[in-house]
């Protein structure tokens, strides 16, 4: 009996995208992050993204969907190496320039009457690690 609940738990598993095995290799994209929000809601999660940086903070939003993203660094935000100089050479000519990101940070939704940074967005994501920058694939 215990196997046979341990085999459903696993099978049900698969069909959760919630569940599915996320690591900095294999980021969650932002738009199925957006689409499948109430299921990420306060959860860590790797995602791909391209990051703006704006007079009033930094954006992630995806490249099929409208949706955007604030970004808050966490207190204990670290980066890269590799992906900060990337991010800088990236943006050097150009603060505003678009980049190709893979974050680690936790997601959250906005509730009824709530929205975060100074531009009021419906998401935001506590930024704990910047993991990959490179040049958008347009």
């Amino acid at each position: 009996m215990k196997r046979l609940i341990l085999l459903a738990c696993f099978l049900l598993s698969l069909h959760c995208p919630c569940a599915s095995a996320q690591t900095a290799s294999h980021p969650l994209d932002f738009c199925d992050l957006i689409t499948h929000a109430g299921e990420y809601d306060g959860k860590s999660v790797y995602v791909r993204g391209l990051w703006r940086s704006t007079p009033h903070g930094s954006l992630l939003r995806g490249g099929n969907c409208s949706e955007v993203a604030n970004l808050k660094q966490a207190l204990g935000y670290r980066a890269d190496p590799g992906a900060k100089r990337a991010l800088r050479k990236l943006t050097r000519k150009d603060q505003f320039a678009t980049v190709a990101v893979v974050f680690r940070g936790v997601f959250k939704a906005a509730r009824r009457e709530q929205c975060f940074g100074e531009m009021c967005m419906g998401f935001e994501i506590e930024t704990d690690e910047l993991v990959q920058a490179q040049e958008p694939a347009y």
